[in-house]
């Protein structure tokens, strides 16, 4: 698969084709998207717009194309040069359309006109997008299968391949496993009053009063918020009271090394399986927040770390299978930099190991991927 790149006295180190008019283009590869991660996968134009790539691959996949890793060089002003990412399809794209991981909005709306910042900023300084992911219905929280309506949840490919992938980011974990290196950009869940209302007012305009279908969990918060009494303004000072206790008594500043401490928590044993194929209750309303939500409250970093794996009697494939161990490091806020440094130096002193591709880091297995 090859894309445009514009006549230049100097170009880039790498494979190339060039027509018989003396067209240069650029050398991808593509990578199949077993898991079902991408919603869309997408080209980028010379305009700073994107397209949709036309082109499946054998596998019932999506093709992913990536280029070159020789096309680019990491330097100050791009530090992120050649690394590929995996847009949560949330956020604006230039010439491609929204889905929000729903249907009904993704055929209401057009393409979107602007790249949205956050995503720009990434592309900016390097990024390479490779296409659109897969998220439960506005970022609400959803289970695999039982809530997933208008799109399938992706697979994950550790432990038997049928174990929910969680939830709004659940695409890129499982769009990793091909493609070394994918990083993701996504963010909270989106208001009820800026997405909703608006919504069903414009899908009932265009269809002569009819509303979109909506997964069971948006509904289900919908429903509670249209009865809570609450403001927005004060859950803000409730979330900003809960921050400034945060950063001033457990995560503080630090001019010397940026932050006083660290939070460490266990993110998963791997004695904690969730069958895709079981039966489950209706959608609750989200009641307080777990542990893995304090970095959303207190805007601190948390970063996960793969430390290990955990057996279980797989009920799918009558086997002994692993999911994988790890720990969430938190920093204080800013301090994103300090977490990088010190999983580098985890990893050079032998105490973490790169996570491999593939159903463990036993043996791959070959029911989805084998690792090499």
């Amino acid at each position: 698969m090859t894309t445009y790149a514009a006549n230049s006295s100097a170009i880039p180190n790498g494979p190339y084709f060039v027509s018989a008019a003396g067209v240069v283009h650029m050398a991808y590869r593509p990578f199949s998207d077993v898991q079902g991660a991408f919603t869309e996968t997408v080209i980028a134009e010379s305009d700073g717009s994107f397209s949709v790539l036309p082109a499946n691959l054998p596998g019932q996949s999506l093709a992913v194309a990536v280029p070159s890793r020789l096309y680019y060089t990491k330097t100050p002003e791009k530090p992120l040069a050649g690394v590929r990412l995996g847009i949560k399809d949330i956020y604006d794209m230039k010439g491609l359309k929204t889905s929000n991981g729903n249907h009904a909005w993704y055929h209401l709306y057009p393409p979107a006109n602007e790249t949205a910042v956050s995503v720009q900023n990434l592309i900016d300084a390097g990024g390479i997008v490779v296409g659109k992911m897969k998220t439960s219905q506005f970022a609400d929280g959803e289970t695999a299968t039982a809530d997933w309506v208008d799109y399938h949840s992706p697979f994950n490919p550790r432990g038997d391949g049928y174990q929910d992938a969680s939830s709004s980011s659940s695409d890129l974990a499982q769009a990793k496993e091909p493609m070394p290196g994918l990083t993701s950009h996504s963010d909270p869940t989106l208001a009820v009053a800026l997405v909703r209302d608006p919504f069903y007012a414009d899908y009932a305009a265009a269809h002569n009063g009819r509303l979109p279908f909506v997964d069971p969990p948006p509904l289900t918060r919908w429903a509670y918020g249209d009865n809570a009494t609450a403001t927005v303004e004060e859950a803000v000072a409730n979330k900003t009271a809960f921050m400034d206790w945060f950063t001033s008594e457990v995560l503080a500043p630090d001019a010397e090394t940026c932050s006083s401490s660290l939070m460490m928590y266990v993110g998963s044993d791997g004695d904690n399986t969730v069958y895709r194929n079981t039966y489950w209750d209706p959608p609750r309303v989200p009641f307080g927040f777990s542990t893995g939500r304090v970095s959303v409250f207190a805007e601190v970093p948390d970063m996960v770390v793969p430390i290990g794996q955990a057996a279980y009697e797989s009920t799918i494939t009558n086997h002994t299978e692993y999911l994988p161990v790890t720990v969430d490091f938190m920093a204080a806020k800013g301090c994103d930099g300090m977490l990088f440094s010190l999983v580098g130096e985890l990893f050079a002193a032998g105490i973490v190991n790169v996570s491999q591709a593939g159903q463990s880091s036993v043996d791959g297995g070959e029911i989805l991927f084998k690792r090499m």
